[in-house]
């Protein structure tokens, strides 16, 4: 009995390392399908699909205006004539409105649609933009922290809503590459914003119409998620 037992985990080991001397490869394909490997697409698979090219040019567009807002959010607020201590204060509410909007959109999508998320998300931070421009000269104090609020979710989402739309459309076979592509639309996005923002405030004197650019900015990225929405 010892004796069989003995040949027979012999032979096992020396079949396993046959194979291995031998390079052939023999993958387990329940581990396989534990790691996710069998499960949705290839990179090059999901970048020809309308779904990743509707993420990227959301995605984009949104940084491009929440991103791009970040270095001028105290500029923003000394060029409406408050403190340095208040301009201090909103971009501290905005920091903290991330923190937010990454919980607040993360226990939404475990119940909603991702796009749909997406959409209320980017819609609220185009209403702020929109606000900013049209009340920012004769704004107080509350209305400036709450629009900065406004503003600061929808960047908080945006972080969270990358990943779950992934899983989403594509699965996880190439969560990180897909990740890879979608985060460098992403820093595109953010890339630009924040010069725009500059430029426009040097050729008006003022954000005012840089407000409203990045409010059709978000509005644009709330179509294509609607859009995206539609194919889900």
């Amino acid at each position: 009995m010892a004796g069989g037992l003995w040949r027979a985990g012999a032979g096992g080991a020396g079949g396993s390392a046959a194979d291995q001397l031998g390079g052939v490869a023999r993958p387990n394909p329940q581990a396989a399908l534990a790691l996710g490997e069998a499960e949705g697409m290839t990179l090059g698979e999901a970048v020809r699909t309308p779904a990743f090219a509707l993420m990227g040019c959301s995605i984009l567009l949104a940084s491009a205006a929440l991103t791009g807002v970040v270095p001028h959010m105290v500029l923003l607020a000394l060029d409406r004539g408050f403190s340095k201590g208040d301009a201090a204060i909103t971009a501290s509410v905005y920091g903290l409105s991330t923190v937010l909007g990454r919980v607040v959109a993360g226990w939404l999508a475990d119940r909603f649609a991702v796009p749909r998320v997406a959409a209320a998300f980017f819609g609220l931070s185009m209403a702020g933009f929109a606000l900013a421009g049209v009340f920012g000269a004769v704004a107080g104090m509350p209305l400036l922290v709450f629009l900065s609020l406004m503003i600061g979710l929808g960047f908080g989402a945006e972080s969270v809503v990358i990943a779950l739309l992934i899983m989403r459309f594509f699965g996880h076979r190439a969560f990180g590459a897909i990740y890879g592509w979608l985060l460098g639309a992403f820093l595109v996005g953010a890339s630009i914003g924040a010069p725009l923002f500059g430029f426009g405030h040097d050729a008006f004197h003022s954000y005012g119409v840089a407000l409203f650019v990045a409010a059709g900015v978000m509005g644009g990225a709330v179509a294509l998620m609607l859009i995206l929405d539609r194919q889900s």
